[in-house]
């Protein structure tokens, strides 16, 4: 194992823990919110948090092909679920243009497709009646 993919590693994973965490404010927001208050300043908010985390891996993505060095690891796919949040949320334009690029390349995975064959979207009609 090379020494540097550890702290790559670690460093991609916590910016997608703080990703998800704040993105759960967005989610809140946009969703669950009265229809008045879904456009507001703490889901704004969290969104440029998320903008600002996804530095790190896109860092690293400029010097390696996967998160975490030259091998594709677990931490491809916590940050396949940031950005899928990223693009359903409606804000991955604002990220760095390698971060799209990978999460592209990610969707293309035969792996990931098979996954996304047998995963449900929500929906949230249990929103509006």
């Amino acid at each position: 194992m090379r020494p540097t993919i550890l702290p790559i590693c670690s460093s991609c994973t916590l910016a997608r823990l703080r990703s998800a965490g704040v993105l759960a404010v967005a989610m809140g927001s946009r969703f669950f919110a009265p229809e008045e208050h879904r456009d507001n300043w703490g889901g704004k908010a969290a969104i440029d948090a998320a903008v600002r985390h996804s530095v790190l891996p896109a860092n690293a993505l400029k010097q390696t092909p996967d998160v975490a060095g030259e091998t594709f690891t677990a931490a491809d796919i916590s940050i396949s679920y940031a950005l899928d949040l990223a693009h359903f949320l409606g804000f991955r334009d604002r990220l760095d243009p390698v971060l799209a690029d990978y999460h592209e390349r990610l969707k293309a995975r035969p792996a990931q497709q098979r996954a996304r064959a047998r995963s449900v979207m929500p929906t949230w009609s249990f929103l509006t009646g």
